[in-house]
Formats: C-alpha cells, sequence, structure tokens
C-alpha cells in the first residue's frame, strides 16, 4: 500500500509548494483549520463508502454511488463555486458538502473572499454526512434479507 501513502506525501508536498508560491503564510488559526478540513474530508469519504454500502443492500450494483460522489467531486472542484449553477453549489454545499471541506478553507486562508469562519465549516459537515450516512447503513443492516447461498 505504498501506493496510497506516495498519494499523501504528493499531496501534502504539493499543498505546501502552492501555498508557498501563492505567499500565503499559515497562522495558528490557518493550519487548525487546514487539519479540520482534511479530518472533514475524511469523514465524508467515509460517509460515501458508508452510503454506496448502505445503497448496496437494496440494489445490485451500487458501486457507481461511489463514483458519483468521489470523481464526481473532484470534477465539480474544477469549476469555482461561484460559476456553478445556484442548484449545484447549494448541493455541493449542503447535501454532500465537498466545499465544506475543499473550497471554504481554501477561501479563508487563501484570502479569495469567503467568509473566514465558513473555512472551520468541514469537520461539522463531514461529521453530519457521515452520522447520515451511518443512519443509512445501519438502516440497510437492519432490513437486510438475504437471498440464500
Amino acid at each position: 500500500h505504498l501506493n496510497r501513502l506516495a498519494r499523501v506525501i504528493a499531496g501534502l508536498a504539493l499543498l505546501i509548494v502552492s501555498l508557498r508560491m501563492q505567499g500565503v503564510a499559515l497562522g495558528v488559526m490557518d493550519l487548525a483549520m487546514l487539519v479540520l478540513a482534511i479530518l472533514g474530508g475524511i469523514l465524508f469519504y467515509m460517509g460515501a463508502f458508508l452510503l454506496a454500502a448502505g445503497v448496496a443492500f437494496f440494489t445490485i450494483a451500487s458501486v457507481e454511488w461511489v463514483n458519483i460522489l468521489t470523481n464526481g467531486s473532484y470534477q465539480a472542484l474544477k469549476v469555482p463555486p461561484q460559476y456553478l449553477p445556484p442548484w449545484l453549489r447549494g448541493a455541493i454545499t449542503f447535501v454532500f458538502p465537498i466545499l465544506a471541506y475543499a473550497y471554504y478553507p481554501a477561501s479563508a486562508i487563501c484570502g479569495w473572499g469567503e467568509p473566514y469562519v465558513l473555512g472551520f465549516a468541514a469537520l461539522p459537515a463531514g461529521a453530519a454526512f457521515f452520522a447520515l450516512c451511518y443512519a443509512f447503513w445501519r438502516f440497510g443492516v437492519r432490513h437486510y434479507k438475504s437471498t440464500g447461498s
């Protein structure tokens, strides 16, 4: 699993280089926000996989749900949220809180104009998404009916 570790190391290196190139000096609050954003993102992806596992109880092919959330979030973040249709921006802010762990902390740290306090929304948003997905997964476990062997 060195490949996964290499991705984490490369991501952290890219983050450090990018912040230095932008001339961003991280303060204590910025570092705390960054850590909370990473934790919120981890909770989001854990929730996405729990959601897919919950959907698997009721469908035949649930793998695409994970792809929609993981690859879809990657694609959605390529466009600044100001250019997204309002319904999509609302969906990736409140339903699938992708902006909470990716865009808002970056905006706060880099000074892109969003309210600074929104940068701290990552952990609560990720935790809420994870809790809802966990509840759905538990619902699936309770209502699972085996088809036999």
